[in-house]
């Protein structure tokens, strides 16, 4: 049987509806006017999530209540998505418009940490500015490693099997990097070798002989 719903005037139903939160969904849509449905997201935003299309008042509501009521927003205004981001960074990963999160992390680079899959001009962005904050980011580009160790080295660290001009870059700035390394490829070992080899007394030619000798060997062994 279908549930009735009686309700002596629109003072009713608000003071029904701050009273129970979950009213709101079972309400039937006449009675959803935009003016119920804002009253409904200050109560609980998370009734958002059983609003259709919510207008940018009704969004601003729920997003006031709690930023993280963005995730419920099929289409969010603009404006809307600001503020939510403006109150807590958090929610950034509900975000999709890529230009909100750039302007957003020009104001905040940290709030790359909460950005689930950034672009690599997002990326470019906040590394140029912050390299530091390329822990956080998952899955970074080589153009971004390549930015990061170049402004400092050390954070080859945060790069599993990083790419052989990665690992280069790195090293020709700052040799003890090949120690943060966990597999370097044969053109660093062979680089490293060269470097030792090279301050120990060895003509030019025996210094080339010797790093092609080695190269082999490190070849016919799969490295």
């Amino acid at each position: 049987m279908a549930e009735k719903f009686i309700f002596t005037g629109e003072k009713h139903l608000i003071i029904a509806i701050r009273k129970d939160k979950t009213l709101f969904p079972r309400l039937p849509k006449k009675y959803r006017t935009q003016k119920i449905q804002k009253i409904a997201v200050e109560a609980d935003w998370n009734a958002l999530q059983y609003i259709e299309k919510p207008s940018k008042l009704v969004q601003l509501a729920a997003v006031n209540k709690n930023a993280s009521a963005i995730k419920y927003l099929k289409y969010p205004d603009e404006s809307v998505l600001v503020i939510a981001l403006q109150k807590n960074w958090h929610v950034a990963k509900y975000v999709q418009d890529e230009t909100i999160l750039q302007h957003a992390a020009m104001k905040n680079v940290e709030l790359i940490r909460f950005i689930n899959e950034p672009s690599e001009s997002l990326q470019l962005a906040v590394v140029s500015q912050r390299a530091d904050l390329v822990r956080y980011i998952k899955n970074p580009t080589q153009k971004v490693k390549m930015l990061a160790v170049n402004t400092n080295p050390q954070l080859i660290k945060y790069f599993k099997n990083p790419e052989r001009d990665v690992q280069m870059a790195a090293v020709k700035k700052d040799e003890t990097c090949a120690s943060l390394i966990d597999n370097p490829c044969m053109e660093l070992q062979t680089y490293l070798h060269s470097k030792e080899l090279s301050r120990c007394t060895m003509s030019q030619s025996a210094l080339k002989d010797y790093i092609r000798q080695y190269q082999e060997k490190m070849a016919a062994r799969g490295l």
